[in-house]
């Protein structure tokens, strides 16, 4: 509960507790030292699977675009073709 831990404000907003930060630090080093053996390993499946590998990885190193709406506000167009209109 906030105001019940001696910090009157809770836990800041994106903080990362002990334990996500021990997890992300052991992943890393997962990938770190089998850097090499996963690249011999994607090279040895068939070329669709390892077009889903990639393709999965890809959101790891590029950031993901959010989509986005676009409102406007149109008016009514009011055209007037012709010459010599008899109201004139």
């Amino acid at each position: 509960m906030k105001g019940k831990t001696n910090n009157p404000n809770g836990r800041p907003i994106g903080a990362n507790g002990k334990v996500t930060q021990e997890l992300k630090a052991w992943v890393k080093t997962i990938l770190e030292t089998n850097q090499a053996q996963f690249e011999a390993d994607i090279l040895e499946i068939e070329p669709l699977q390892r077009l889903q590998i990639l393709t999965s990885l890809l959101k790891y190193s590029i950031p993901t675009i959010q989509s986005t709406e676009l409102k406007t506000e149109t008016l009514p167009t009011i055209i007037k073709i012709g010459y010599g209109d008899k109201d004139e």
